[in-house]
């Protein structure tokens, strides 16, 4: 049981009550060089939003009557996965699932204006359940300096809830005359939350070798990839916000109580994009991190430093609402000290 409350004139959610009450059970079985698991999961939510909610003063438009109904429903989540040691150094792993989601308070009743997001949310209240098919298929290789993992996976989803951006916008003037802002306006992309059919595949791999190791030390390095492709099967165009491919190196070194880690990893363009939403450009990232730990009685000592975009490049996520306004930092460098006890 949980309240919800947003509180000022940032508000665009009316307060809100959750109740969960879920029951699960998970099964293992092992049968030679086959282990099975079985999971399943049915959870009841019910989302009861304050009636006598109002929209901020400035934010309501015409046309979006507040529909306030509560939410209530049942779902059920299924899975099946068989692991199977085909060699003594190998494994392959498929996996079944079929699960559902309730969707969120936000995505039910918001409407207005998301500063953080810069954005006009509009929830729907008729909102139902997101349920997902998917098939996960890995492989597992583990041998002498060597171990890699592939994956790929498929999933299919009848109602995927987002946020949609509509091409439209909304224009909200501050009303307070206290306040230094008065009478300035703003305009907001407008954004539903909608419900379509989706189809989303990819893959991960990693690959690492261990290249030189002593006692006490260790020099491993590896690579990566990942990929992701989702659409709107309703409409076949693409879905929003989904991360491009990339690819990368890796670097750890251990020698005692230091350990240095650095990563370049090349996110590539993503030109994939929904209605309305902009082309997002190609990046390098170069990141370290070192830290040196030391026990003490009754803890840990860890002096730590970090680097982030060494490279100092424009980097914008894809996957972020505000990436065409605010990219992430530049090139920077922390230095720190933590303790565990």
């Amino acid at each position: 049981d949980s309240d919800f409350s947003a509180i000022g004139e940032e508000a665009f959610t009316p307060d809100s009550n959750t109740q969960n009450q879920a029951i699960f059970i998970s099964e293992h079985i092992h049968n030679g060089d086959l282990h099975w698991e079985f999971g399943a999961r049915v959870e009841n939510q019910t989302v009861d939003p304050d009636d006598q909610a109002v929209v901020p003063a400035g934010q309501a438009t015409a046309g979006q009557a507040r529909n306030l109904g509560s939410y209530s429903d049942n779902a059920l989540s299924l899975g099946v996965s068989a692991i199977w040691n085909f060699a003594e150094n190998q494994s392959l792993t498929l996996s079944l699932q079929r699960s559902q989601r309730h969707p969120t308070s936000t995505e039910l009743y918001s409407l207005g204006a998301h500063i953080a997001t810069d954005q006009y949310e509009i929830g729907d209240a008729a909102l139902g359940l997101e349920t997902a098919y998917g098939i996960d298929l890995r492989h597992n290789y583990s041998a002498g300096n060597w171990s890699t993992t592939v994956s790929a996976f498929y999933t299919t989803f009848d109602d995927y809830i987002y946020s949609r951006n509509l091409g439209t916008q909304t224009t909200i003037t501050n009303d307070e005359v206290d306040s230094p802002h008065f009478g300035e306006s703003v305009n907001y992309d407008n954004y539903r939350f909608e419900a379509v059919d989706a189809l989303f595949y990819g893959f991960e791999a990693e690959a690492n070798y261990i290249a030189y190791q002593s006692e006490g030390s260790t020099v491993t390095v590896g690579l990566l990839a990942d990929y992701v492709r989702a659409t709107n099967e309703d409409d076949n165009t693409n879905l929003p916000r989904i991360t491009p491919m990339r690819i990368g190196g890796k670097l750890r070194i251990e020698n005692g109580a230091w350990v240095v880690g650095a990563l370049l990893r090349q996110n590539f363009k993503q030109s994939k994009n929904a209605e309305f939403e902009s082309e997002t450009a190609s990046f390098s990232e170069l990141q370290f991190d070192l830290s040196h730990s030391t026990e003490l009685e009754g803890g840990e000592l860890t002096l730590f430093a970090q680097g982030r975009n060494l490279l100092d490049e424009d980097i914008r996520r894809h996957t972020s609402f505000i990436k065409d306004k605010a990219p992430l930092p530049g090139s920077s460098v922390n230095v720190g000290l933590s303790y565990k006890f």
